[in-house]
């Protein structure tokens, strides 16, 4: 498996989806559904596409200029993402800036399948299509894998509380607060389980990975258009 295909792999995922997600109508179940497994791809694959597959291609001239532009279009894809978060999923308007957001993926999947991955795929060696592409599904798959972990966490401790809120009744007492210790903490039984860290720490580090590797590339393109 070459990088390439590997990309594409993820692209046509991505086209699905937002074909779907188009067809969905009003605030169902369903719509919101997709729509989170829509942005979970985007955001990952982007993250994971700009360390595997433009950072390389920045070290050569010839595809400095594409990769500018294609990180610049993950950028304008985020932007959407945020609007719609913003809008009511049953509104027109959250309707009409989906399909923004779906025509401008599928342009960009398109631009870069078409007019990159040719160019690249003469400067990449054999062994570097490979290793790159093992790579990137390594690092896609652990994302993917911890933001639904971190998902069902959220969702198991909203139902939890959701269901104490029904069966607390109304007037009644809150709670008795947990039994303080002898330096005047409270008791280790009581206090409240701490959420998965390792998996918090694993999307963190990612992110923050992403961001000094975007900054580096604008940095190195930045600095190379200024020769």
């Amino acid at each position: 498996t070459t990088i390439f295909e590997a990309l594409r792999t993820d692209h046509d995922v991505q086209r699905t989806i937002a074909d779907r997600l188009l067809e969905t109508e009003g605030a169902d179940g369903n719509r919101k559904e997709l729509f989170d497994k829509l942005v979970q791809q985007l955001e990952s694959h982007a993250g994971v596409e700009e360390r595997y597959f433009y950072n390389p291609l920045v070290e050569h001239d010839v595809t400095q200029d594409h990769a500018r532009h294609s990180i610049a279009e993950h950028k304008e894809l985020d932007d959407f993402v945020e609007q719609l978060q913003g809008y009511d999923m049953s509104s027109s308007q959250w309707l009409v800036t989906a399909r923004e957001l779906v025509d401008r993926l599928k342009h960009h999947l398109k631009e870069e399948e078409v007019e990159i991955f040719p160019v690249a795929g003469k400067l990449l060696s054999d062994e570097e299509k490979e290793s790159l592409a093992a790579a990137y599904a390594e690092d896609m798959q652990r994302r993917l894998q911890a933001t639904e972990a971190l998902k069902a966490d959220a969702e198991r401790a909203a139902a939890k509380a959701e269901k104490r809120s029904k069966k607390a009744k109304p007037g009644a007492a809150p709670p008795a607060s947990p039994p303080a210790t002898s330096d005047g903490g409270s008791s280790p039984k009581a206090e409240a389980k701490p959420a998965d860290g390792r998996l918090a720490a694993a999307v963190a580090k990612a992110t923050e990975a992403d961001a000094a590797h975007a900054d580096s590339l604008r940095a190195s393109l930045s600095a190379a258009k200024a020769l």
